[in-house]
């Protein structure tokens, strides 16, 4: 799985998204949460994958645990259908408003993250949204949807940061979409910060372009040690 990026670099931030794929639901989930709560104080969460498999179960009882407010928690291809925009209504409807462009931009997103983005604006902390395993949702709309350069710059106005996890290796297409990537690999040790991580893309921490222990690379990103005990 392991494989130095050749062309890594750290892009301009006009966004915040990541990246987390590989193999193993409970490193990759693990790692999305410290990432989501090291970007943010709260973060929401929902799943792609089979509701019927035993995975979802693990998925679920994490983040309910570390997740706080309302999460829509399962969602399928619909809610991340592009939503078709009548400019012209819109504009009839909506003549004058201090948010015009910012709501016109919000309701071309899918109606999932219509429903995470906050409106009006709030000022204060933003917050993370956790989408885990995309890669059951049809290519198509990983294509057209999580690779959609609007899509990310619009969540980043809105101060929410989306952390997605992909099972497998994404297209590079869909890594070059988001501005932080991590690769993980389940060693199928006894404890799932045995997995092995490293930065494809995005982080300051060049050591991190080399792959080692979650343990470790938990402590060079910085994130919040509590979490490395799930019971």
């Amino acid at each position: 799985m392991y494989r130095p990026p050749p062309s890594y670099r750290v892009p301009d931030q006009e966004y915040e998204s990541i990246l987390v794929y590989g193999t193993g639901d409970l490193p990759m989930s693990m790692l999305a949460i410290g990432l989501a709560r090291n970007a943010h104080a709260q973060f929401t969460w929902a799943d792609c994958g089979d509701p019927r498999t035993p995975e979802r179960d693990l998925i679920r009882d994490l983040m309910r645990k570390y997740a706080s407010g309302r999460s829509p928690e399962s969602v399928d291809a619909t809610d991340l259908e592009s939503s078709r925009l009548h400019v012209e209504a819109f504009n009839a409807l909506i003549a004058s408003t201090n948010y015009r462009e910012f709501l016109l931009e919000l309701l071309r997103l899918p109606p999932l993250f219509q429903e995470m983005v906050p409106f009006p604006p709030r000022e204060g902390d933003g917050h993370s949204f956790i989408l885990t395993r995309v890669d059951a949702l049809p290519e198509r709309l990983v294509r057209d949807t999580l690779q959609n350069r609007h899509l990310h710059q619009t969540l980043h106005r809105s101060r929410l940061t989306l952390v997605a996890t992909f099972r497998g290796d994404p297209s590079e297409a869909l890594q070059r979409a988001f501005y932080r990537v991590f690769g993980v690999e389940d060693t199928m040790g006894p404890e799932w910060t045995d997995a092995m991580v490293w930065a494809e893309r995005g982080t300051a921490e060049l050591d991190l372009l080399h792959s080692q222990s979650m343990k470790e690379a938990w402590t060079r990103i910085g994130l919040d040690r509590s979490l490395l005990t799930t019971d």
